[in-house]
C-alpha cells in the first residue's frame, strides 16, 4: 500500500476522467493528491493519518462517506463532495448538515476548486480539538488563510460577526462582493446585507440560531448591495467557538450564485442534449478508454452505457480493421479533426457502419483523448452496395454525372451497349455529346430547373445519338443527389431504350388519326365492352349523347336510366337479344330516345356488331364494338315536316272552306245587284211604251244605285285583296299622324253625320305598316260613325294606353252595340248584323281590321253589349326608340 506525504488530499472518484481533472486543478494550486481506487484503499490511506481533505464521488453515498472519515480518529476529516450529475436538493442538505463538508459540481473552475479545499481546511482548523498551544500557533496561519482565500474567490465574500451578529471584520472579498468599505459595516448588524422582506420575517436572526445550535447554517437568498442591487446567494454561517465551546461568534461566507447558476444551466443542457442526441456520442480517454457515452451509442453497439464506460474503442473493431482504426487514433493525437466512415461490431457480431466526426481534446496543452460523434449509416451501405449490384446488372442504361461539367463519372455496361461505345470511350463524354442536337435545347432547360431544385426529378423522351451515327429514342429520367447544404454532387440517370415503341407509336398515332378524322367526319360516338374484363370504352362523343360525365363508369344501368322511359322495354329487348350472341357477330341496329341531365330529350340511332368470345378463364364473355349518332335533328325535321303538313292541310282546309263561304257570300252578294238590275231592265223594256217619264227615271235611278253598291263591294274586296298582298316591311308609325289622315278622308261622312271625334293625346309610336294601319283606324272610325242609334250624332273617342310589350288603341262609340255572341264572327268576311238598308256597307270592313292587324303581328277585339255602345281596340308592338 503506497504511503501519502503530509497534507495531502485523498480523492476517491468513480470516473478516472473526473479524477484526471480534479488532480490537474488542485496542482496548479499546489496541492498534493493521492488517488484511492476503491474503498479498502481510501480506508487505509485516511487511517494511516496523512490526509487532510478527501474529495468523494456524491455516488458513494453521504452516510458512507462521513463513515468512511471517521476511521481517522484524531479529527474530523473535511469532505468535499463532488458530482457530474444533477443533485437533489435533500441531498445537498445531508451534506450541509455534516461538519466541515462541502459540494461541488463537475466540471468546476480551478478558483472554485481551489477556495473550496481552503475553505474547508480553515474551518476545520477552527474546530478541531487540536492543544490550546496548537490552537494559538495556528492562529495567525489561520487568519493568514481567510485572507488569501478572500482575496483569491472573487465569488465569495468571508465576513466575521460577534455572538450577537454584528459585523466585527470586513475582507476585501466581501468589499467586492457588497460594495461596502469596512469602514461603512464593522460595528453595523449583518441585517444590512439582507432584503427588507428577509428582515421583517426575522431570518437573520433565524440564520444565527440555527448556526449556533448546529455548528453551521445553510441557506439560499437574495442579498442587498450598497448600491441597493440584488443578486442570488449561498450563505454559509458558521459558528466560532472557543476550546471551551463557548460561542465566539459566527465566520459567514456568501458566494455569489449568479454564475453558478448559469453554470448548472449550461450544464443541465449539456447533458439534456448529450442524451438525446440522435448521433452517437462519447469521450474517449489518452489511452482510447470510453470515459462517458450517451444511450444513443450504446443503443447502436447494443450495450448499456454501463457496459462500455472503462473499455477501449479497440475492443469494438473487426480484426482487419484494427490498424486503419488505430491508424485514426494516431491522427488524433497528432491533433487533427477528420469525417471519416468507421466500421463497428456490435454485441451480437454484426456490423455497424458509422460517419464518425472526431476531434482531438486537450488539457493544459497535453492530448487527453477524443470527443467522437457517430451516425449509423449502416442501411445506407447495404443500399450503396445493393444499388452497385443493380446498377451493374440492370437491363436499363445507369450513368453518373458531374452536374457542374456533364461528363459521365460512372456508366454500366447496358449504357454502353445502348451508344455503341466503350466505357473508356464514355467517361471521356459528356451527355450533350450523345444528345441529338435539336434536342439539346429543350434538355438544357429542363435540367437547369433540376439543378435549381426547382423540381426533383426530369422525366422525358429524347433522342441519342450511337457511335456509328444512327439515332435512338430513350426514356430518361433524372435526379440530383445533393450534399447537406443542399449543393448538387451527382446526377443519376436512368435511359431505356423505346426505339421500337416510338416507331409502334407513331404508326398507331396515325392510324388513329385516320380514324378519328372519319369517326369525327360521320359526327359518331364509338364505344366497345369487352364482357371477359368489364372493360367500358366510350369516346367523348359517345358519352355526350348519353350525358354521361368523363369521370363516370358506364354500367347497362346508367346507360338505360338515359333512355327515354317509353323506349327503355325496346332497349332491354335488344340488350337480352345481344347476350345470346353465338361466335358469328350479331348485327344490330335500332332508334329510341334519351333523356340528358336537365330534362333534354334527344333521338339517337344505335348500330354495332355482339359477339360470345371465349375469355382467358374459359368462360363465354360478351364483346360489343358499336356506334351512336344523334338523329335529333333529322327526326325533329321529319317531325316538323309532318306538323307542317298536318298545319298545312288544316290551313289549307279552313281557307277553302272560307273561300267556299267566301265565294258563296260574293256570289250571292253580287248577284243580288245584278237581278235588281235585271229585274229593272226587264221592267223597262216591258213598260218602256206604257211608262211615264217619271217612273222611267225611279227606275233609271235604282239601277244606278245598285250599280253604285256593286262598285263598293268590289272595291271592299279588292281592300281585303291588298292587305294580304302587301309587302310587310315594319317601321315606326305615328298613331297621332296616321289618325288625323283617316279622319281627313272621312271629313264628308263626319260633316253630313254632325259626328264629335275625340282623341286623348298623346297618342305614342308604334312598330307596323303604315298603309295597314291607316286603312284599319279608317274602317274602325268609320263604323263607329255608321252604327249610331237613329236621331243620336255619333260619338267616338280615340285613345292609347301602354306598357312595356303592347300599345292597345281603343275606339269607343254610343252606338248600337253588338251582342257577346257575335264578338268573333263580325271579324269574319261579309259578316253583317243588320240590314244594308239600315246600315250601309258590304260586311268587310271588319274582315279587313282582322286580317291587317294579324298580318303586322298585333291583335284586335271588342267589348260591347246591345244598345251600350262598342269599344274596338287593336294592339300594336311599341317601337323601341
Amino acid at each position: 500500500m503506497p504511503t501519502t506525504p503530509s497534507k495531502t488530499i485523498l480523492l476517491f472518484l468513480k470516473r478516472s476522467a473526473d479524477a484526471a481533472a480534479v488532480e490537474t486543478l488542485l496542482a496548479a494550486g499546489g496541492a498534493t493528491t493521492v488517488i484511492a481506487r476503491n474503498p479498502e484503499q481510501a480506508l487505509q490511506y485516511i487511517r494511516e493519518g496523512n490526509v487532510s481533505l478527501a474529495i468523494v464521488d456524491l455516488s458513494v453515498g453521504v452516510l458512507a462517506a462521513d463513515a468512511l472519515r471517521r476511521a481517522d480518529e484524531r479529527t474530523l476529516l473535511p469532505l468535499l463532495f463532488v458530482s457530474g450529475e444533477p443533485v437533489p436538493e435533500a441531498t445537498l442538505s445531508r451534506i450541509y448538515e455534516l461538519k466541515v463538508a462541502e459540494f461541488v459540481p463537475l466540471p468546476a473552475p480551478a478558483v472554485i476548486m481551489q477556495a473550496k479545499v481552503e475553505l474547508l481546511l480553515s474551518a476545520a482548523a477552527a474546530t478541531a480539538g487540536a492543544p490550546p498551544h496548537a490552537r494559538e500557533s495556528s492562529s495567525t496561519a489561520q487568519h493568514e488563510r481567510y485572507r488569501l482565500l478572500a482575496k483569491a474567490a472573487s465569488d465569495y465574500a468571508l465576513f466575521f460577526l460577534d455572538a450577537t451578529g454584528v459585523i466585527t471584520e470586513w475582507t476585501e472579498s466581501a468589499e467586492q462582493l457588497f460594495g461596502y468599505t469596512p469602514e461603512d459595516v464593522v460595528g453595523q448588524s449583518g441585517a444590512i446585507l439582507f432584503t427588507a422582506g428577509d428582515r421583517a420575517q426575522g431570518a437573520v436572526e433565524a440564520e444565527l440560531t440555527a448556526a449556533a445550535a448546529c455548528g453551521q447554517a445553510k441557506e439560499f437568498r437574495i442579498h442587498v448591495r450598497k448600491d441597493g442591487s440584488t443578486f442570488p446567494a449561498l450563505d454559509r454561517t458558521v459558528a466560532l467557538r472557543n476550546a471551551g465551546g463557548v460561542l465566539r461568534g459566527f465566520a459567514k461566507i456568501v458566494r455569489d450564485a449568479t454564475a453558478l447558476q448559469h453554470l448548472q444551466e449550461n450544464e443541465r443542457r449539456f447533458r439534456q442534449i448529450f442524451e438525446t442526441a440522435h448521433e452517437g456520442i462519447w469521450i474517449l480517454s489518452a489511452d482510447a478508454r470510453i470515459e462517458m457515452v450517451n444511450h444513443r451509442m450504446a443503443e447502436m453497439l447494443g450495450y448499456t452505457a454501463a457496459e462500455l464506460v472503462g473499455r477501449r474503442k479497440f475492443d469494438f473493431i473487426f480484426p482487419e480493421d484494427a490498424s486503419h482504426i488505430q491508424e485514426l487514433f494516431a491522427q488524433r493525437r497528432a491533433g487533427r479533426s477528420a469525417t471519416t466512415e468507421v466500421r463497428f461490431r456490435r454485441k451480437n457480431g454484426t456490423p455497424l457502419w458509422t460517419l464518425m466526426s472526431a476531434r482531438p481534446v486537450q488539457r493544459d496543452g497535453s492530448f487527453a483523448g477524443t470527443l467522437d460523434m457517430f451516425s449509423d449509416i449502416t442501411a445506407r451501405r447495404h443500399a450503396e452496395k445493393r444499388f452497385r449490384l443493380f446498377f451493374e446488372s440492370s437491363a436499363a442504361g445507369y450513368a453518373l454525372v458531374d452536374p457542374a461539367t456533364g461528363r459521365y463519372l460512372h456508366v454500366n455496361q447496358r449504357w454502353c451497349d445502348m451508344l455503341g461505345r466503350t466505357r473508356e470511350e464514355l467517361l471521356q463524354l459528356t451527355y450533350r455529346d450523345v444528345t441529338y442536337p435539336e434536342d439539346w435545347g429543350p434538355d438544357l432547360q429542363r435540367f437547369s430547373d433540376l439543378f435549381a431544385g426547382r423540381v426533383s426529378e426530369v422525366s422525358i423522351e429524347k433522342r441519342y445519338v450511337r457511335g456509328d451515327g444512327t439515332m435512338f429514342w430513350g426514356h430518361v429520367t433524372s435526379s440530383i443527389v445533393r450534399n447537406k447544404s443542399g449543393v448538387p454532387e451527382v446526377q443519376l440517370s436512368v435511359v431505356q431504350d423505346i426505339t421500337a415503341r416510338k416507331r409502334a407509336e407513331e404508326e398507331l398515332v396515325e392510324s388513329r388519326t385516320r380514324l378519328r378524322l372519319a369517326v369525327e367526319a360521320a359526327d359518331l360516338g364509338i364505344y366497345y365492352y369487352d364482357g371477359s374484363t368489364g372493360e367500358n370504352a366510350w369516346n367523348e362523343h359517345a358519352r355526350r349523347l348519353l350525358g354521361i360525365a368523363p369521370e363516370q363508369v358506364v354500367t347497362a344501368d346508367i346507360v338505360l336510366s338515359r333512355v327515354h322511359p317509353d323506349d327503355r322495354a325496346l332497349v332491354r329487348s335488344e340488350m337480352e337479344r345481344l347476350r345470346g350472341a353465338a361466335e358469328t357477330a350479331l348485327e344490330f341496329e335500332l332508334e329510341h330516345r334519351v333523356i340528358l341531365p336537365g330534362g333534354i330529350e334527344r333521338y339517337i340511332a344505335v348500330r354495332g356488331f355482339a359477339e360470345t368470345r371465349l375469355a382467358p378463364d374459359g368462360r363465354p364473355a360478351l364483346h360489343v364494338v358499336g356506334a351512336l349518332r344523334d338523329i335529333t335533328a333529322s327526326k325533329q325535321s321529319e317531325l316538323d315536316l309532318r306538323n307542317k303538313v298536318v298545319e298545312r292541310t288544316r290551313e289549307l282546309e279552313e281557307k277553302t272552306r272560307q273561300l267556299e263561304g267566301f265565294v258563296y257570300t260574293v256570289a250571292h252578294d253580287l248577284r243580288a245587284p245584278l237581278r235588281s238590275i235585271n229585274g229593272v231592265a226587264d221592267l223597262l223594256i216591258d213598260e218602256h211604251g206604257r211608262m211615264d217619264r217619271e217612273t222611267a227615271l225611279a227606275n233609271l235611278e235604282r239601277i244606278k244605285a245598285t250599280t253604285r253598291r256593286m262598285d263598293g263591294l268590289i272595291r271592299d274586296l279588292l281592300a281585303y285583296s291588298r292587305v294580304n298582298q302587301i309587302e310587310i316591311a315594319l317601321e315606326t308609325v305615328d298613331l297621332a299622324a296616321v289618325t288625323q289622315s283617316a279622319l281627313r278622308e272621312l271629313a264628308p261622312e263626319i260633316e253630313i253625320t254632325g259626328a264629335n271625334i275625340s282623341i286623348a293625346a298623346p297618342l305614342p309610336i308604334a312598330l307596323g305598316e303604315r298603309v295597314i294601319i291607316e286603312q284599319v283606324l279608317l274602317n274602325l272610325l268609320s263604323n263607329a260613325i255608321k252604327f249610331t242609334r237613329p236621331g243620336e250624332a255619333p260619338k267616338v273617342h280615340v285613345s292609347a294606353h301602354e306598357n312595356e310589350h303592347w300599345i292597345r288603341i281603343e275606339i269607343r262609340d254610343h252606338g248600337i252595340g253588338v251582342p257577346a255572341q257575335y264578338h268573333h264572327r263580325i271579324f269574319n268576311v261579309f259578316e253583317r248584323l243588320q240590314s244594308s238598308r239600315d246600315y250601309p256597307g258590304t260586311g268587310i270592313g271588319l274582315a279587313i281590321v282582322a286580317k291587317g292587324v294579324e298580318r303586322i303581328g298585333g291583335r284586335y277585339g271588342v267589348r260591347s253589349e246591345p244598345a251600350q255602345g262598342s269599344t274596338f281596340w287593336i294592339e300594336l308592338k311599341p317601337a323601341k326608340i
